[in-house]
């Protein structure tokens, strides 16, 4: 796989994984959930599988934003 092809293959997985985080986040709206920002304990209005899943979701696009500024390395 070529340099452009493997940034591009990142740049997708990193879009898929932020489009699922924000389709899940989208159900709690109005709720305060930013991955950037620790949480303090548990946010009213979302339940503990909720809240696995959402630090899944974020978890994992925060991986995939980093591979795809590793992509850029030794470019």
């Amino acid at each position: 796989m070529g340099k452009l092809e493997e940034i591009t293959a990142a740049q997708e997985a990193w879009r898929d994984a932020k489009g699922a985080y924000d389709d899940e986040a989208a159900k709690y709206i109005g709720v305060a959930w930013l991955p950037s920002i620790a949480r303090l304990g548990p946010v009213d209005g979302v339940t503990r599988e909720a809240s696995e899943k959402l630090t899944q979701l974020g978890e994992a696009e925060q991986a995939a934003a980093a591979a795809f500024f590793a992509a850029f390395d030794d470019t």
